[in-house]
């Protein structure tokens, strides 16, 4: 696809090409914001005593755990800071340890994704979809509803923390080096919440948060990925762009996880240029004539393309006839 862009519109591809550029400071920004945002939450919770404002904490942190997932995916591509030992070192420890994850697994997991996109047996993303029952989208849109609603309401949440398994926890082949830094870290941090008698509110403030509010935000971000494009035949329409407004990003896209479509494009564009990245390649029309949408399940304006519509026979039976 890429090559395409670079034969018709050279000019465009010479703009794109700088946005490759990595910053060895921006990734320690959002770090500190994402974990300021994690301890800010649990001190309002605490110090409120409020089961409303523990809720809002458990969403927060949740979004938090997604964002510190994000920039693990960033690591994978080799975008969290330009010095690879600081990219894998401070990727394992303050990405991938703290939610459970593992660098290697993800990352051969990810990149096997982006290498065969939309192959039933060798796309990682496309055959987890399949085990939980969601590779078949379109759906008719009480389905789809009932789905997300089975999400939200945690009785699916163990079958797809199952099924993320082996792209996300554990693969065969994992470097033992990456495994001792793991047990390490482990160890070290069940030995601090068990001296400081912090059991309690380990549980309340990150078991909570990874079981429940991650994988309702994991499955409604990877389910709109490609969610009902897989059919296309053309690979640029298999992708979509989910432009939601700001508040809703925040949870459910941090770190520029909105622009899907970008990112496959243009894999080594650090998360901090998609945006730009995307409004240069606006100017390329196969990009602009793909899916980009404006709202999860309503747009601020009438009749731009809303995620949710894309899913379910209606919407893209509208799509089809130009509705």
């Amino acid at each position: 696809m890429i090559a395409d862009l670079k034969k018709s519109r050279p000019d465009l591809f010479r703009i794109l090409d700088k946005l490759n550029k990595k910053s060895h400071w921006y990734n320690f920004v959002f770090l500190f914001m994402d974990y300021g945002l994690i301890f800010l939450s649990i001190a309002a919770s605490i110090g409120f005593h409020n089961p409303f404002i523990y809720f809002i904490s458990v969403l927060v942190i949740g979004s938090r755990m997604r964002a510190l997932e994000n920039l693990l995916h960033e690591t994978s591509h080799g975008a969290l800071f330009k010095s690879r030992f600081l990219n894998n070192t401070l990727g394992l420890f303050l990405c991938a340890f703290p939610i459970g994850s593992s660098l290697h697994a993800y990352r051969k997991s990810h990149m096997a994704h982006h290498t065969y996109l939309g192959n039933k047996e060798k796309d990682p993303d496309l055959i987890r979809y399949t085990k939980i029952g969601v590779d078949a989208l379109p759906f008719e849109k009480n389905r789809l509803i009932a789905r997300f609603l089975r999400v939200i309401f945690l009785r699916d949440s163990l079958m797809y923390l199952k099924n993320t398994f082996s792209s996300f926890v554990y693969v065969k082949g994992t470097p033992m080096k990456e495994l001792g830094m793991r047990l390490c870290f482990f160890f070290i941090a069940s030995a601090v919440i068990l001296f400081q008698g912090w059991g309690v509110y380990f549980v309340l403030y990150w078991v909570i948060p990874f079981l429940a509010p991650l994988q309702v935000i994991r499955f409604f971000s990877e389910i709109s990925e490609h969610g009902g494009l897989y059919r296309e035949r053309d690979e640029i329409m298999m992708t979509r762009n989910n432009l939601i407004n700001p508040v809703a990003r925040f949870f459910i896209y941090p770190h520029g996880d909105a622009y899907h479509l970008t990112h496959h494009l243009l894999p080594a564009v650090p998360h901090y240029h998609l945006s730009r990245a995307h409004q240069i390649l606006m100017n390329w029309d196969p990009y602009a004539k793909a899916h980009h949408c404006y709202g999860y399940f309503k747009a601020g304006l009438t009749g731009l393309p809303v995620s949710f519509d894309e899913m379910v026979f209606e919407g893209r039976q509208q799509e089809v006839t130009g509705g």
